[in-house]
């Protein structure tokens, strides 16, 4: 991490209209905490490094974080750091975007708003694009309390409706968006995602401290929708066929989800959780793991799906629109709500070295479908578009 320009509430950024020739973005990152790696951030430092990295726009980053905290890479790219206050809670800090972000398009000379967050300010008379990474709340409320659901209800149909374009990260949360939200068909566009991980600097060659020789890896922050009762149930099964197969998770697991149903299931060998540990750390949990295994019942688009197939680390996936998607042919698939499939899958793959070679080279394959520099391309000819829209309109 490096120091990078930042400018404070006093200072203004020069202003760069319609019409000029580099147009300012504005990239809203106000909702995310600060100093903490959620999915949402991870999507947008890889996305806004790719697109700034191209030079057709300047990018002025609104965030919570500080500069000195961000990706050397964006500091590299040229990406300019607003910090501002962090606001946990969500409707309190939409009732402050919409004074704030007004302010910040004003004194930047931003053109247009990208919010790669699906939540956010909802007022303004310029083009905004927000990101849909998912839509949990609206496929499986019962797993989230009422204050987040009332709160998500109140805002989301209000940010969706001010977008003038909407971003989902694949096809199948384009399908949930337009089911849910019909009228924002029109202005749905899939730009999928990538790999958030910079393996060429993350070379393999420190191993992992660990003295499992062979493991299976699950990766991500649990939330209900990742289902991890599941894999529990799936390993009792094993050790009362006297089978051990030992298993880490790379996240956190805020609301005990894995640490309950251990308990209640009498793990004589639990999943070993190993927090959030830094990017070169997670590469080489995903180059030593037999397997990946991705148990939800409902993704957006579920990167590490694509950061274990990019070194070959075969996945086992549940088996729902997203990831039939998203894994392609090199997944090994499950019915989410069968424990007993999914053990007799992780037999499969940790005892047959055949099909496991036959996985790993289909799953590198896979993962070049994925580019963050396909991705931006994508994301910026949307920009472009709204704003010879606006450029258009202004001179009728």
């Amino acid at each position: 991490m490096s120091a990078q320009f930042h400018v404070s509430d006093h200072d203004q950024a020069p202003a760069s209209g319609i019409g000029d020739a580099v147009p300012t973005i504005l990239v809203n990152h106000l909702l995310e905490p600060s100093g903490r790696l959620t999915g949402i951030t991870r999507y947008l430092f890889a996305l806004l490094q790719a697109l700034a990295e191209r030079g057709r726009h300047r990018y002025v980053l609104a965030t919570t974080w500080s500069a000195e905290d961000l990706p050397d890479a964006l500091t590299r790219a040229g990406v300019v750091c607003l910090t501002r206050r962090d606001i946990g809670s969500m409707p309190l800090n939409v009732l402050a975007q919409l004074r704030m972000v007004r302010r910040l398009m004003r004194e930047t000379g931003a053109s247009l708003e990208f919010n790669a967050n699906p939540i956010g300010g909802f007022f303004g008379d310029w083009p905004r694009v927000v990101t849909v990474h998912d839509l949990y709340y609206n496929v499986s409320p019962q797993d989230y309390p009422m204050r987040r659901r009332i709160a998500w209800n109140l805002i989301f149909p209000r940010v969706l409706a001010s977008a003038d374009a909407i971003i989902c990260v694949s096809n199948a949360t384009r399908h949930q968006v337009v089911r849910h939200y019909p009228a924002a068909a029109p202005r749905t566009h899939v730009v999928l995602e990538a790999s958030a991980l910079n393996w060429s600097i993350h070379d393999g060659s420190q191993p992992l401290d660990i003295v499992e020789q062979s493991f299976g890896l699950i990766v991500g922050n649990l939330s209900p929708n990742k289902n991890p009762a599941v894999l529990v149930a799936a390993l009792k099964s094993l050790e009362e066929q006297g089978r051990y197969v030992p298993f880490f998770h790379v996240g956190r697991d805020e609301l005990g989800l894995l640490s309950d149903a251990q308990k209640k299931s009498g793990l004589v060998h639990p999943i070993v959780s190993v927090g959030s540990p830094d990017d070169a750390r997670l590469a080489q949990f995903y180059r030593q793991a037999r397997c990946l295994v991705v148990t939800s019942l409902d993704e957006g688009f579920c990167l590490p799906v694509i950061e274990a197939q990019s070194v070959g680390t075969p996945v086992i996936c549940s088996d729902i629109p997203v990831l039939r998607e998203v894994a392609g042919d090199a997944g090994l698939f499950f019915d989410a709500r069968q424990s007993d499939e999914l053990a007799a899958r992780i037999i499969q793959i940790f005892s047959d070295d055949v099909l496991h070679a036959d996985m790993s080279h289909r799953s590198r394959a896979n993962a070049t479908r994925f580019s963050w520099k396909k991705a931006a391309r994508e994301t910026e000819s949307l920009f472009e578009e709204l704003l010879s829209k606006r450029h258009m309109s202004r001179r009728s």
